[in-house]
């Protein structure tokens, strides 16, 4: 659920998901074992900064600024003309006379490239820290 989630969320949400779900690991332990897995839960949110280092460190390549790379999503934008309306452009003589041109207005529209760019990073991060549990490429070493 966690990895799920983490593909298309910010990576401070990513973190706070990694958080809440460590969070329910430890008091579903709890409740089952009877005891408090300090060590299971130390480790799980130590993976979870980790992850959200590396996470935040890659979108801060793209992004303006510390918080817009904490805070951004992952689907990629790209600014264009959107045309309004089509009129007569420029000087024109009698009726129907001149050229018609749209008349546009800057706007976003989505970019499928740096969308999926996007996701395919998010999806290496959490494949290369922990965040696929055991499908993950550190799964058995490093503690994870």
């Amino acid at each position: 659920m966690g990895f799920g989630a983490c593909l298309v969320v910010s990576a401070g949400l990513c973190v706070g998901a990694g958080v809440a779900i460590a969070t329910v690991d430890l008091v579903g332990d709890r409740a089952e074992t009877g005891k408090w897995a300090m060590k299971s839960y130390g480790k799980s949110l130590a993976w979870t900064a980790a992850g959200g280092l590396v996470g935040g460190s890659i979108a801060r390549l793209g992004a303006k600024s510390w918080g817009e790379a904490f805070t951004g999503d992952v689907f990629g934008t790209a600014e264009v003309e959107v045309p309004l309306y089509r009129t007569k452009m420029g000087l024109g003589t009698g009726v129907g006379g001149g050229r018609k041109g749209w008349v546009t207005a800057p706007g976003e529209v989505p970019h499928r490239g740096s969308t999926l760019l996007n996701l395919a990073v998010n999806a290496q991060v959490g494949w290369g820290i922990c965040g696929e549990g055991a499908d993950s490429a550190l799964h058995g070493h490093l503690g994870c």
